[in-house]
This record gives C-alpha cells, sequence and structure tokens, in this order.
C-alpha cells in the first residue's frame, strides 16, 4: 500500500483537488478499493478476431455508457473473488446467496483470473479530496466452445450485456490496437472509440 499525503488529519486525494470535502457517497476516508473484471473469448480455429464480454452501465440515468464489469470489494474478501463476483451478478444475473449452486458453477466455468492492471488511485466523478477510488483489474479467458454455455442476463447496475468484436476488417481500431501494451488499455480504447450497435 503506498503513502498519501494526510491534512488536518484528514487523507488527501493522490490524483487532484476536487473541490468536494468529506467522504462523499464512499463509506470511509481514503481509497475504496474497486474490482474490474475482463472476460475474453479464445479461439483455436481463429485467431485473427478478439471478442469479449461488455456491459451498458445503468448507475448513472443520464450518463449511460458500455464499461466491463466491474465493482467495490466487500471487506473481508479477495480482489479476484470480487472482480468474479461482480462479472456473475453484472453479466449473467446470478447472485451468489439467491442462486448458489448456479453462481458456483458460473464461478467454475470462467475459473481463475489474470492480474492485469494493479492501480493506484484513479480519476472518478464520486470522488472528493478526502476518498477516492483504488482498483485492480483481472481478466478471466474462455474457449469459444465454452461460449455457448454462457447465457447472458443483466444483472445488479447493468442495463444491457453484450459481446463485442473485433475483426481484422476494423483495420484502424487494429492499427491502434497493436500500439498498445496491455489487454486493459486494448479494452479502453476500444470502449471509448468503437460503437457497438447490437446486443447479443
Amino acid at each position: 500500500m503506498y503513502k498519501y499525503p494526510v491534512h488536518n488529519g484528514y487523507p488527501l486525494n493522490p490524483v487532484a483537488r476536487t473541490g468536494f470535502k468529506g467522504r462523499g457517497s464512499f463509506g470511509q476516508w481514503g481509497p475504496t478499493n474497486g474490482a474490474g473484471a475482463i472476460l475474453y473469448v479464445t479461439d483455436e480455429k481463429d485467431f485473427n478476431k478478439f471478442e469479449f464480454l461488455g456491459v451498458e452501465n445503468g448507475k448513472y440515468e443520464k450518463r449511460s455508457y458500455i464499461v466491463t464489469p466491474g465493482g467495490f470489494v466487500d471487506m473481508g474478501d479477495e480482489f479476484e473473488y470480487s472482480a468474479k463476483r461482480e462479472l456473475i451478478e453484472e453479466a449473467f444475473g446470478l447472485k451468489k446467496k439467491r442462486n448458489k449452486e448456479e453462481f458456483e458453477k458460473m464461478e467454475e466455468i470462467i475459473g481463475k483470473g489474470e492480474l492485469v492492471k494493479f492501480g493506484g488511485a484513479e480519476l472518478s466523478q464520486l470522488s472528493t479530496d478526502n476518498a477516492w477510488t483504488e482498483s485492480i483489474t483481472f481478466a478471466f479467458g474462455v474457449d469459444s466452445t465454452i461460449k455457448k454455455e454462457l447465457k447472458l442476463k443483466k444483472g445488479s447496475d447493468a442495463q444491457q450485456v453484450m459481446w463485442i468484436q473485433i475483426k481484422p476488417t476494423h483495420n484502424d481500431v487494429k492499427d491502434e490496437l497493436e500500439k498498445l501494451f496491455s489487454l486493459e488499455e486494448r479494452i479502453d480504447y476500444i470502449l471509448e472509440n468503437f460503437e457497438v450497435k447490437e446486443f447479443l
């Protein structure tokens, strides 16, 4: 854990001053941990396409946008488990307390994640001068044959769930992706620049 400045007994946002004091909508002072999940499909017969899961975020009525699943880490939970839990809740509409058997089956199908980003403090519209988010992102890969078993169903605060596919014919996107280093950077670029016309 890195150190952050403290002023008059209160932690200070290490990214920037926001103009808002206090905890805002956060339950604690200082950093609140978040976990993100990238679910992507591998296809041994076709290495030229890249497919991943996106959700239309519905937290903010006037600002709905497509993101990868994610949310806050519950007290006592591991980061990877939190990322997987958010993925299953948002993209498959399953809650462990309510759908224990189906939830655990989905956990097994998705498998173990790979840490793709260990993030520090980040910009967020929820942040204040004294409370902010820090996130970690895990990637989960599934084979194209298993994809058929994954029945998408919006849950939690997701408005829509979809598979987003990039093909080599999208040359401008492909060229930009080749310049980017990490899987998360590639996905961020796609979500910011690629128009999704259909929900699958």
